[in-house]
């Protein structure tokens, strides 16, 4: 089987053949032209394709490199979260005698200097050098949850931190939610629940509907209608039979009413 020939010596032996004495026809030089130029095109179109299998080979590969990082990323977003997780129970399970402690302190940027190590320790009840260990476990943290500063008698007094701060506040909105799903009564509108503190304040006199209205800047008509008579519905207060004298209905409170303030530490 001959061996086929490069392009190269196709190309000399054309050039050859136009110098020799039997020169080759127009037709036989535009046939090779052809056909060596659709060789050049094959040549150029498997370099192209050697070109895009490279570049999808080195994409390919920064994509594994890309999905490496990433897959590293989300384990260290995990471990991150976890930590951090870790760390708010670990807040949340401080022992209640620095929690007392840390609720005691003013909030940061408070006007007045927070009180001395001698002064937390007699307000929690607690031995000063209980107290102090106590308290450096809360300068401590980590986060720390309270700092000191000098007061103007050159002494040391506490506050607490912004994370101090954030972890009183979440103590209490826990409290509060858990006070508010354990109540019989739902919270009232804010003109109902100060008019029954009014009503309850009255005692068995009661409160008149004029001097309700006059407190919560409302006209007696939608004092009655918004505020009282919702009371009356919920079974919480009620008018009184007794003649008013011109000072308008009396109301007076009831069972639910006083349950409802006693719930709320209001009565």
């Amino acid at each position: 089987m001959a061996k086929k020939k490069s392009l190269k010596e196709r190309i000399d032996a054309l050039v050859h053949a136009l110098g020799g004495a039997e020169k080759p026809s127009f037709a036989d030089i535009r046939s090779e032209l052809v056909s060596i130029g659709l060789s050049i095109e094959e040549i150029e179109s498997g370099q192209a394709l050697t070109e895009k299998d490279t570049r999808i080979t080195n994409l390919e590969a920064q994509l594994g490199d890309l999905n490496v990082s990433l897959e590293q990323a989300k384990g260290e977003l995990n471990a991150v979260r976890a930590d951090r997780k870790k760390h708010e129970e670990k807040q949340e399970d401080i022992p209640q005698d620095q929690l007392r402690i840390l609720q005691l302190l003013p909030t940061p940027f408070a006007q007045d200097y927070g009180p001395t190590a001698e002064a937390i320790s007699r307000a929690v009840g607690k031995p000063l050098d209980e107290t102090v260990i106590h308290i450096r476990r809360l300068e401590k943290g980590p986060p720390p949850l309270i700092e000191w500063q000098t007061d103007q008698f050159g002494q040391a007094v506490w506050f607490r931190t912004d994370e101090g701060n954030k972890l009183v506040v979440a103590k209490r909105w826990a409290d509060e939610a858990e006070q508010r799903a354990h109540r019989k009564y739902a919270d009232l509108p804010d003109d109902q629940a100060r008019a029954l503190r009014m009503i309850a304040a009255g005692g068995d006199g009661g409160e008149s509907e004029t001097v309700i209205a006059k407190n919560l800047g409302l006209n007696v008509l939608a004092n009655s209608l918004f505020v009282l008579e919702p009371l009356r519905e919920a079974q919480m207060a009620t008018p009184s039979e007794a003649p008013d004298y011109g000072t308008g209905t009396k109301w007076l409170i009831l069972r639910n009413g006083v349950e409802y303030l006693v719930e709320r530490n209001l009565l």
